[in-house]
Order: structure tokens, then C-alpha cells, then sequence
């Protein structure tokens, strides 16, 4: 029992991550944004469920639309016990019998996500907002996902559905001008969600593929809709370029594998080509370079390097240096230190590598200091080496990071 119990809670979390957004959608459709509180409690309460019916009875054969009508039933009964409607206003016979396909509702994320992303809405809340809305996140993935406290998100998760209830804003397609307007924010939430993904900031995984799997299905909506734009496209050649060497990342013991002993003949050739049209695509009939683009750039760069020994450190040192000006983001900073460092260029990275205040680092402090550790490997000092390591665990919060840095401690101290 305990292995088909851990067999349906993986299938499930598979599952729940593959409709959330779609169940919140269908449901705001038809009940209205007034009541997303309990919409979205109405979904966990049928996950609940499921958790505690489909080990013994296995599950249903249409699994989406066993948790849409279980989510459906349940706002129905809370509607009716806050008494927020009336029976004149629903037909709640009708409601609960109601069986929907839902593979059957065309792109319903794709018009929450444009939904959200409102002009008037702070960009920060709208972030916040759709991670939450899109996929569940819960408070930690979001506070690790954009770098704020948890007590930050929960002040901008409140404040943004209060802004939507308090401006009746309705579930209906926005006008064309203001879709186009608000694409730019989809780009960004759909980069947060793979991100999120790929760089786990899950205690128990280091990457979480279901994630990635999911903003590429998004972003693959969004590049076929007229309103996809370059930075669109962008986006998707990244994350072709990433998926393409995800299986090489981890070993069969689940630790990590770092960039340079990963076995490149492992890396899917199929999604580097894909990668290299979609970003082929995005530098179409315009000038401009996004970050997505950049991005994109430097991942190809690895992905055409036949080995790590052989990859351009001369054009990435400039791609990060690009990068970092147009945002000034630590984490780029960080990547262009260790590629300088690939540059022998180690007195400028330990430079920058001191100019880095610690206090603002925010969620990366591990990053940090693994790539302090690095800089001091190039120096040759022992001790701040086992300095870098110290911290780096002490800032950890992932059992299997934590597991990796103090196995590679132990491993420099006995030389």
C-alpha cells in the first residue's frame, strides 16, 4: 500500500500542477472573480480528496475532470454555507451534475495569465499573483522564485486579490491594445515558472522537470498566438536550450551533476536545433536584444561547445557583461566571476567578487558563496575555501544541496 501511495501522490502532484490553473480558470468563468478565495480553496479540497480515495479505489479514468467536478461540488456547498449567492442567482442542481472535458476548454492558463497581468495591477503583485494562480505555488516557491520574504508575498498575494475584488474586474479577454501590453509580464511569469523548475528551490529536489514541462507548454500556447512577440520567442529558445541537457544534470543517486562532467552526448539534440529556431525567430525584423535573447545566447554557447574545456569564455564574458548592465541582477554578476575565473582572469573576479554586498543578496546566498569557493580554489587558499563551503551549508536550505556541500567539505579536508 505504501508503494502505490507514493506511486499516486507523484502521479497526482504531477496532475495538480498540469490543471491548477486550468480549474482556477474554468471555475472563474463561471462563479466570477469575487470568489477566487474559495475557488482556490475548493481545488485543494478536491486534491485532498483525491489523495485519500485514489490510492485504495485507483484513478479515474478522466482524472481532470474528476478534480474539476469534486472542486466544482465543494464551491458549491462553501457558496451555499457562507451564503454568498442565492439560489435565484445559480442553478446549483444543474452546477453540480455538470461534467466538463476539460482538455476540451481552449487555452484557459493562457487567458488567466493575460487576465492578471493588468496595467493597473503592480507588477510585483501580478508576479505574484500568477505564480499562485497558474500552478499553486505555495508561499516559500514564490519567495525563492523572486527573491522577497514570505511575509512579502503574503502581503502582495492579499493585495492583489483585493485590488481585483474591490475593481470588479471580470473574466473576459482584455481589448487587443492592452493584450499586447500586457505580454511582456506573461513572458515574465512563464521565465519565473521554469526557472523555478529547473533551479528547484524545493527542500527535497533539485530540479523539478513537471515545472519545466509546464511553462514550456505555456510558452509553446503563447509563441503560436499572434501575440507572441520577439522576447516571446526568446524566452522559448531558452528554454529549449536548458531542457535539452535536463536528464545530464542529476545521477543516479539524485546529486547534482555540474556543468562541466556532464555527459554532453546525453544532451537532447533535437531541443538544441529547436532552440536555435526559436532564437533564429526572435531576432527577426527587429534590433532589439532582451534579456531572453541574451540568455539564449549563452546558453547556446554551452550547448555548441563540444566540451567545457573548449567553450567560448572570450564571447560569454561579454554576453554576462551585457546582461548585467541592463540589470544589475548579483546572480548575473556572480555567473560573469566564474567565467572570468575560466578566463584566468582572477584578480578582476575577486574584485567584483568583493563588491557584492552580502546583505542584498537575498535568497542567493549559497550561490555566493559556492562561487567564493571557486574563486578561492583559484587562489589556493584552503582555508577560505572551507570558509566558503561552511557558509554555503549553514545558508542551505535543500537536504540534498546541503547533502552535496558538506560530502564536498568533508572531501577537500581529507585532501
Amino acid at each position: 500500500m505504501d508503494t502505490n501511495n507514493k506511486q499516486v501522490s507523484s502521479e497526482l502532484d504531477k496532475l495538480f500542477r498540469q490543471c491548477y490553473g486550468k480549474l482556477v480558470s474554468m471555475l472563474l468563468s463561471k462563479y466570477g472573480t469575487s470568489q477566487l478565495e474559495l475557488i482556490e480553496n475548493a481545488i485543494m479540497e478536491s486534491y485532498y480528496k483525491a489523495m485519500k480515495t485514489w490510492p485504495f479505489r485507483g484513478m479515474p479514468e478522466k482524472s481532470h475532470a474528476w478534480l474539476y467536478k469534486t472542486a466544482n461540488n465543494s464551491l458549491i456547498d462553501s457558496l451555499r454555507r457562507e451564503k454568498r449567492v442565492s439560489p435565484e442567482q445559480f442553478d446549483f442542481t444543474s452546477l453540480r451534475d455538470t461534467e466538463i472535458e476539460v482538455d476540451e476548454v481552449k487555452d484557459p492558463e493562457l487567458k488567466l495569465l493575460f487576465l492578471i497581468c493588468n496595467p493597473d495591477l503592480k507588477k510585483e503583485d501580478q508576479l505574484v499573483f500568477m505564480l499562485k494562480t497558474l500552478s499553486g505555488f505555495g508561499d516559500l516557491e514564490i519567495s525563492n522564485a523572486l527573491m522577497q520574504s514570505k511575509a512579502a508575498i503574503k502581503k502582495r498575494l492579499l493585495r492583489a486579490k483585493s485590488w481585483i475584488k474591490s475593481n470588479d474586474i471580470k473574466f473576459d479577454w482584455p481589448s487587443d491594445e492592452d493584450l499586447k501590453v500586457r505580454v511582456t509580464m506573461v513572458n515574465r511569469v512563464l521565465y519565473l515558472l521554469f526557472n523555478e523548475g529547473f533551479y528547484s528551490s524545493h527542500p527535497e529536489y533539485w530540479v523539478r522537470k513537471d515545472l519545466c514541462v509546464e511553462a514550456m507548454r505555456l510558452c509553446k500556447y503563447l509563441v503560436d498566438h499572434d501575440l507572441s512577440n520577439y522576447e516571446t520567442k526568446a524566452l522559448m529558445s531558452l528554454m529549449c536550450y536548458h531542457i535539452s541537457r535536463y536528464e545530464s544534470r542529476i545521477d543516479d543517486n539524485g546529486h547534482i551533476i555540474l556543468l562541466q562532467d556532464q555527459d554532453r552526448s546525453s544532451w537532447n539534440q533535437d531541443m538544441i536545433k529547436l532552440g536555435n529556431y526559436y532564437l533564429q525567430q526572435s531576432a527577426r525584423n527587429t534590433t532589439k536584444k532582451s534579456s531572453y535573447q541574451i540568455e539564449a545566447f549563452i546558453s547556446a554557447q554551452h550547448c555548441i561547445a563540444k566540451d567545457f574545456a573548449s567553450t567560448n569564455w572570450k564571447i560569454l564574458k561579454e554576453l554576462y557583461q551585457v546582461l548585467y548592465n541592463k540589470g544589475k541582477q548579483n546572480i548575473v554578476l556572480l555567473n560573469l566571476i566564474l567565467v572570468k575565473l575560466n578566463l584566468n582572469e582572477t584578480k578582476e573576479a575577486k574584485r567584483l567578487f568583493e563588491s557584492i554586498d552580502i546583505s542584498k543578496l537575498k535568497s542567493i546566498h549559497t550561490t555566493y558563496y559556492m562561487v567564493g569557493m571557486k574563486l578561492y580554489e583559484s587562489l589556493k587558499d584552503q582555508m577560505q575555501i572551507e570558509l566558503m563551503l561552511e557558509q554555503a551549508i549553514q545558508s542551505s536550505e535543500g537536504k540534498k544541496e546541503s547533502i552535496y556541500l558538506k560530502s564536498k567539505l568533508d572531501s577537500i579536508r581529507k585532501g
